[in-house]
């Protein structure tokens, strides 16, 4: 019988010790060489853990957590994208919030997809799907009951410099790339 894998093998960004650099201070390390586009409980956390497995960092909604310093740029991002407040990234700022993956999968990436392809035409593309009506009920109770309900929302506001940030990134996303 296979060994179950561990929520640190399955997670490792979870786990990483904090080596923060002021993104516009990075430079790409890695060639980003996947677009991993596909929604939110679509099976990206599975590919994610495929592509560590294989040796490519993959940037995924779970990254937020050992990076949220970085949440400050995703909303620019946002801001230059859906409110026009500077210009859209290039692969210069994509460069530097990506600096360290060599793919993405999931949001907050996923809502900038046409300009990341523009950004990598070098990368490949792989499109995730999912049967619509067992999707939406994933993502219902995994997704919206649990970041958006009540609790979600309280816990966010009551410990706002860690859940906060990360809770107004997936806001973002919803409020812009949903509409």
């Amino acid at each position: 019988m296979p060994r179950s894998i561990t929520l640190q093998e399955k997670h490792p960004e979870l786990f990483a010790k904090d080596s923060y650099i002021e993104p516009t201070k990075r430079k790409r390390s890695i060639p980003m060489e996947v677009l991993c586009l596909g929604y939110m409980r679509t099976g990206t956390a599975s590919m994610q853990a495929a592509f560590n497995i294989l040796g490519i960092p993959c940037c995924h909604s779970f990254s937020l957590y050992s990076h949220i310093r970085d949440c400050g740029m995703w909303i620019q991002a946002f801001d230059a994208k859906f409110d026009a407040k500077a210009e859209p990234f290039t692969r210069t700022q994509w460069d530097q919030l990506l600096a360290e993956y060599g793919a993405i999968t999931d949001v907050p990436a996923l809502a900038f997809w046409q300009d990341l392809i523009v950004a990598y035409p070098e990368a490949k593309v792989v499109v995730m799907e999912r049967d619509i009506d067992r999707w939406y009920k994933s993502f219902d109770e995994a997704v919206t009951k649990m970041m958006w309900g009540k609790w979600g929302n309280l816990l966010a506001d009551f410990e706002g410099s860690f859940v906060g940030p990360i809770r107004d990134v997936h806001m973002r996303w919803a409020k812009d790339w949903m509409q």
